[in-house]
């Protein structure tokens, strides 16, 4: 078993935070090693440590899968809620608080924003509301229908006066593999059939969210560049749509395979939301 403790530290010499990894491995001879994790964004380290890339990355480094993690108080002192880690049981509690961390911060954080816009742009918001989600009884004011159950995006949905869901904000944490897109697809798929105007922004998480060694995008990357490709062709637009910018006509994805730091995500809601209302 090696022990991992990873701790925090701010480099004075090139300005970047840096998580740096202190290790024993008794069969190699050295007495210590080191693999360091750096940004200049403090809750990007923070973020990007409870991330399944850092602790697959760690794993190849060492070439184990054997090993045990303490961390400092700098990232909470909790060990992120797991004591030891051991091959996938690892990665996959690193993967659960990053869910977590993206589910939670994107439901705090789209209400949090509305608010303030409706305090600093009053002539814009007017007429407009958020909640957390879409009744039945909502659906069927519109559509005479009743359905077994409303629709509820992690960071609710923006109405026009006159009911219909206009803007809605999601979150999705996948690993290599997983049914995310799946998951993502039945909220879309449920909003956009009451609005076909409806637009999107979905936070997409973990592994899932990056590409494979051979460039090609993973599972929820995959399935988010295609929702964007097929939208674009039902929409009549001819421009392949792009990943991390507020799309019209298509769905919107913004992806890290490390995480959104709150300050960050509360930043491309606030720009995604402005530039919804100024359309």
């Amino acid at each position: 078993m090696i022990n991992v403790y990873i701790d925090l530290s701010f480099n004075e010499e090139n300005g970047r935070w840096e998580a740096i990894a202190h290790f024993n491995i008794p069969s190699s001879g050295k007495p210590k090693a080191r693999y360091v994790l750096s940004s200049q964004k403090r809750e990007r380290v923070i973020a990007s440590v409870k991330a399944e890339a850092y602790v697959s990355k760690l794993s190849k480094w060492l070439k184990t899968q054997d090993f045990s993690v303490r961390v400092s108080e700098d990232f909470g002192g909790d060990n992120f809620s797991v004591k030891s880690f051991a091959g996938l049981q690892m990665g996959q509690s690193s993967q659960d608080e990053l869910a977590r961390a993206a589910d939670g911060d994107t439901r705090k954080i789209v209400p949090r924003v509305w608010k303030k816009i409706c305090k600093s742009h009053p002539h814009l918001t007017q007429g407009f509301s958020h909640h957390h989600k879409m009744t039945a009884d909502a659906v069927k004011q519109i559509t005479g229908f009743t359905l077994n159950g409303g629709c509820s995006p992690d960071g609710g949905i923006i109405f026009n006066k006159q009911g219909l869901p206009v803007l809605a904000f999601e979150a999705k944490k996948q690993g290599d593999a997983g049914n995310a897109y799946d998951r993502w697809y039945k909220n879309f798929h449920h909003l956009k059939c009451i609005n076909p105007n409806l637009l999107m922004v979905t936070f997409i998480v973990g592994l899932g969210a990056g590409y494979h060694s051979d460039g090609s995008p993973r599972g929820m990357l995959g399935g988010a560049l295609n929702a964007m490709r097929l939208e674009a062709y039902k929409a009549g637009i001819n421009i392949e749509p792009k990943m991390n910018v507020f799309n019209l006509g298509v769905p919107s994805f913004f992806a890290s395979v490390e995480g959104f730091a709150p300050s960050e995500m509360e930043e491309i809601v606030y720009q995604c939301i402005l530039k919804f209302l100024t359309i």
